[in-house]
């Protein structure tokens, strides 16, 4: 990958799974820069390979991102390897070690579950809803029958007092 990009100050290739991103800063020669980790890398590359990197991780992220909207992991944990490398995981492979992180990880599936009962509470109160308009609506022509029915038995009452008198 480095061949194939050594004009460049950064490139971005898929992992040996295939599952993850990669991107990496591209050493240039006569340079005898350490880049093993990020903070040797921010302390001693050039501005202008430091934006570079950043611009590959940003485009990357956009690319994926645009692909599905689904939860992207970012980071530079890099034991496999002893070199500097951005991450884009697809699954949460190295956060969960870390209790704050997983108890964001946590929080987020339950508030997605709560976000989800919500949804279904809001269709059953709607069908809820629903359900009492036809009721009240039954009841108004009840009513509005019984009433009718009622005026009816006056008005025979009414006449067989006329037809009586």
């Amino acid at each position: 990958h480095i061949s194939n990009n050594y004009q460049k100050w950064a490139c971005s290739f898929p992992s040996l799974r295939g599952n993850n991103t990669l991107i990496i800063p591209i050493p240039k020669p006569g340079t005898d820069l350490d880049f093993k980790n990020i903070s040797q890398f921010t302390n001693n590359a050039p501005e202008e390979q430091q934006q570079a990197l950043w611009q590959e991780v940003a485009e990357k992220l956009t690319e994926e991102l645009a692909e599905s909207n689904a939860p992207r992991w970012l980071n530079t944990e890099g034991t496999g390897v002893p070199y500097l490398h951005v991450r884009l995981d697809k699954k949460n492979e190295f956060y969960s070690n870390y209790p704050e992180y997983a108890n964001s990880f946590v929080n987020q599936a339950v508030e997605k579950e709560l976000f989800e009962l919500t949804q279904e509470e809001k269709r059953g109160k709607e069908q809820l809803r629903q359900q009492l308009i036809k009721d009240y609506q039954v009841q108004a022509k009840n009513k509005k029958l019984q009433k009718k029915l009622k005026t009816m038995e006056e008005t025979q009452f009414e006449d067989l007092n006329n037809e009586q008198t």
